[in-house]
């Protein structure tokens, strides 16, 4: 399995665009050669830009350009990100709708990747946009295999610290996806902390920010696969993301109608 890079740039973007999508970039201004659109096959529409724009414009120390990707953002989605450092609202794009995010290796690739996924749904042509109420969300959120046995985890007690890379708030519900080779969601938890300062690195993995779960349901595996999961628009869950509106409801439904 090819090693994710640690943090995103320019090139990263286009290799998973290309590999996941089969996107080719397209450079549409003479005036800006570095400029390139990413459309979707299925209806042509865009669904990110890469650009290199004036550090300044963001209020970057130094001088000179910084690579950024703008996406389209899920309305629920909107507030949590831009509070992310290194994620503003668009640059010459409708900011209700687009972000933009610096390629300069400062932001996660599995964020960045994740990002680039929900604009390729968001960007869908015709895709419902309901708002969602406010208050309480909902978190699909990745585990590894690799750095922790989740089934154990449990076993020992309803709660546990976590790795937090999003703005998660106390109440929020969060869908813990277990990867390779289980590649499911397996639990569905709550927030009783947020934001719990905390230091650690072991090995690849590093962690600045915690959140407490309690387990609140388990999930057989074959109910929330990954081939379920590809059903309501997720195709992947590389880092924290909102949850489709669709999805959600059949998550209440496996839970007996409990949100």
């Amino acid at each position: 399995m090819k090693k994710i890079p640690e943090g995103a740039r320019r090139e990263d973007v286009l290799l998973y665009a290309k590999k996941e999508y089969g996107t080719d970039p397209e450079h549409l201004w003479a005036h800006f050669p570095d400029y390139a659109v990413l459309r979707r096959a299925e209806d042509r529409k865009w669904y990110a830009i890469l650009m290199d724009v004036q550090r300044s414009r963001f209020s970057l120390p130094g001088d000179g350009t910084v690579d950024v990707l703008n996406v389209k953002c899920s309305e629920e989605m909107l507030a949590p990100l831009l509070s992310e450092k290194g994620i503003y609202p668009a640059y010459h794009q409708a900011k209700g709708r687009w972000i933009s995010a610096l390629l300069d290796g400062s932001l996660p690739a599995e964020l960045v990747f994740s990002l680039l996924d929900m604009s390729y749904q968001a960007a869908k042509k015709g895709a419902a946009r309901k708002p969602r109420s406010l208050g309480r969300r909902e978190w699909l959120v990745p585990s590894n295999t690799k750095y922790c046995d989740m089934e154990r985890l449990f076993d020992r007690s309803d709660t546990t610290l976590w790795k937090q890379t999003s703005r998660v708030s106390v109440g929020d519900t969060v869908l813990l996806y277990v990867g390779a080779p289980v590649s499911a969601v397996l639990y569905r938890c709550r927030v009783l902390e947020a934001d719990i300062p905390y230091d650690d690195t072991e090995g690849a993995l590093t962690i600045r920010r915690a959140m407490r779960l309690k387990l609140i349901h388990r999930f057989e595996r074959d109910e929330l696969s990954a081939g379920v999961l590809s059903d309501y628009g997720v195709s992947s869950v590389r880092g924290a993301r909102g949850v489709p509106e669709e999805l959600s409801e059949r998550v209440a439904a496996l839970c007996g109608g409990a949100r």
